[in-house]
């Protein structure tokens, strides 16, 4: 496994994204154990991220109003 110090942002991203992999996911735990100034930061943005899918879970559970319903009913379906 690589020095924790090896980490590159992107890398960090994959992790905050739910991307990496389990081999690079401990090798990110690593590092944000041995810094935890980045590890700080890396927390909020996860923090950040949760508010962000929440607020978007909320809107796509709202009802379509029924003038949008209309509308989406007359156009057209081209898959046909």
């Amino acid at each position: 496994m690589a020095r924790p110090e090896m980490v590159s942002e992107e890398d960090i991203q994959e992790y905050i994204d739910g991307r990496a992999s389990p081999a690079l996911r401990a090798q990110v735990d690593a590092f944000l154990a041995a810094n935890p100034k980045r590890q700080a930061e890396v927390q909020a943005l996860l923090r950040q991220q949760e508010a962000l899918r929440r607020l978007g879970t909320e809107i796509l559970a709202e009802p379509i109003p029924d003038r949008l319903q209309e509308i989406l009913r007359r156009i057209p379906d081209k898959r046909r």
